[in-house]
């Protein structure tokens, strides 16, 4: 793989990339934007000798997110040989990925204190890994409390978002609709009127961000805290909320363009370019420990007068003693 970009791909690009985003962009007047700082920045670059692919990646992705801050435009470099791989072999090695990590599934815990605690690191297609999600909720059922830490996840589908809502919900509920520009038609997303196996009911929701958290992520985190279901801790997400595709500019540079974006019903508007606000902010690595002191505490107050779980309230002072990770201001 070549590194440095010639003279006449570079122009190509920006030629052919200009179009693109007028055409598909979810946001025309931001597309026009757009395109006028990339026509002043090729004015002003020196390709008589060509230019890094990493440079030209990192110029052109700031011009493109500099107008309104999204991260979905963005551009991907192709190797030689990754035109002369087949959609079935792209297909096949997309599923390989998925079955290897679980389907997102990353660590599925019943911690000390009888509290749920699942790591998911990706929402994936519901026809591969609606299977997994379901044996994932069902094994935390019975916990008192659940914290769900998205701080590693990059996104996914927004159905596998829905699919996992529907067992905080106890009927079908709006969580989206989604718009799309080429189509000029909107969609709404729905959690489910079934799920396979309990619903977890209202018991205590945490769930952990981060700056990493992105797009499907976030519109979980965006969805069960405007239904007043879910506490957010952490950090403010990434802030990418457009969905769309990858066009091929050049034969080897591929470009991003977003031409759909989700509308919430409850807000009227999304988490693009501004992230979703957590209720208690603080560092990324010290949600965690925020949220169990508070899952801890609500389930002690539960049960503290209950002789039958005096195991289980002994289990809880004895975790909030020893485990060094419990944030006392966090509860």
């Amino acid at each position: 793989m070549k590194e440095i970009l010639n003279k006449e791909e570079v122009l190509a690009f920006y030629d052919k990339g200009m179009e693109l985003l007028k055409q598909n962009y979810v946001y025309p007047e931001a597309a026009d934007s757009i395109c006028r700082q990339l026509a002043e920045q090729v004015k002003q670059l020196d390709l008589s000798k060509g230019i890094s692919r990493t440079e030209f990646k990192q110029t052109v992705e700031q011009a493109m997110q500099s107008v309104n801050h999204d991260k979905h435009l963005h551009i991907f470099y192709q190797t030689e040989t990754h035109t002369e791989i087949s959609p079935d072999t792209v297909l096949d090695d997309h599923q390989l990925k998925a079955r290897k990590t679980n389907y997102g599934f990353h660590r599925i815990e019943r911690l000390p204190g009888n509290i749920g605690y699942l790591d998911l690191r990706v929402f994936y297609e519901n026809e591969i890994a609606s299977e997994t999600a379901a044996h994932a909720m069902n094994a935390l059922a019975h916990t008192d409390a659940l914290i769900i830490d998205l701080r590693k996840n990059l996104g996914g589908t927004p159905y596998m978002v829905a699919f996992l809502a529907s067992y905080f919900v106890s009927e079908p509920t709006h969580i989206d609709t989604f718009y799309r520009r080429d189509e000029d038609s909107h969609s709404q997303i729905w959690t489910l009127p079934y799920v396979p196996g309990i619903l977890y009911g209202d018991k205590p929701l945490y769930i952990l961000t981060s700056r990493q958290t992105f797009s499907a992520g976030e519109l979980f985190s965006y969805a069960l805290k405007h239904l007043n279901r879910a506490e957010i801790i952490g950090e403010r997400t990434g802030g990418g909320a457009n969905a769309g595709n990858y066009h091929q500019v050049t034969e080897n540079i591929r470009l991003f363009i977003p031409s759909g974006m989700p509308v919430s019903p409850f807000t009227g508007s999304n988490w693009d370019g501004t992230g979703v606000e957590p209720d208690v902010e603080i560092p990324a690595d010290e949600a965690f420990g925020a949220a169990y002191t508070k899952a801890l505490t609500a389930v002690e107050k539960t049960y503290a007068a209950q002789a039958d779980y005096a195991f289980l309230i002994e289990e809880i002072k004895k975790e909030k003693e020893t485990n060094p990770l419990l944030h006392k201001n966090g509860s």
